[in-house]
Order: structure tokens, then sequence, then C-alpha cells
């Protein structure tokens, strides 16, 4: 079923989105989303967006463990030793960030609640 509307409606989405495309923050938080993931991009795009997710969450999970190292340094103190917000350390599994992502982008659960597994994403 093609007709003038539905080519009108086309038109308009391309136009409206192509910009979307290009930015990679806008990249990485769709590809964070449960139900989008990379299901939405072309096979072009795909190797792209997994490149750049691969990027971020490396970035993130080094920047994760620099701050557990620092709030490890100050929760250890004497002093410091009655703070609400000092946690004890928990013991956090050694998963690669490449590894992080393909399981989560090859995860076919939906519910939120599986991100719990996924900590750098």
């Amino acid at each position: 079923m093609t007709g003038p509307l539905t080519d009108a409606i086309l038109s308009v989405l391309g136009t409206r989105f192509t910009r979307c495309s290009d930015r990679s923050e806008l990249i990485i938080a769709s590809v964070t989303l449960l139900q989008f993931r990379l299901h939405w991009l072309g096979d072009a795009k795909t190797a792209a967006s997994r490149s750049l997710t691969y990027e971020y969450a490396t970035a993130v999970q080094q920047q994760t463990a620099t701050t557990s190292q620092d709030t490890d340094n100050v929760c250890g103190s004497a002093s410091h030793e009655d703070d609400f917000f000092c946690f004890e350390a928990q013991p956090a599994e050694n998963t690669d960030a490449r590894t992080e992502v393909d399981m989560f982008l090859t995860d076919s659960s939906r519910v939120i609640h599986c991100l719990n597994r996924y900590p750098v994403i």
C-alpha cells in the first residue's frame, strides 16, 4: 500500500531523523534502550554502532574503576567510619566491557531488571 501520503510521511521522517543517525550520543542512547538495541539500524551502521558502544562502555568501565578506587580510599579512613555514603566494596566481576556489550546486545530480554546483569550499560 503505497501512495502519495505514505511517500510524503516517509520523506518527512527521513528528513527529520537523518541527522540523528550521525550523532554518537543519540546512537548510544538508542542502542542501550531495551526495545531498540541494534534492531533499528541497517547492516552498514550496525558495526559502527557496536564499535561506538564498545568505546563508550570501555570509558565508563575505566571511569567507574577509578571512582571506586577513590571512594575506597576515602571510606577506608577511620574518620569516615560512620559516614552514611560509604559502602563496603561490592565484589565486582571483572567482565571486559566488550564482552558485556556483546552479552547485552544479544540478550533477548526486554525487562528493565535485565540491566542489573550489565553494570557498564
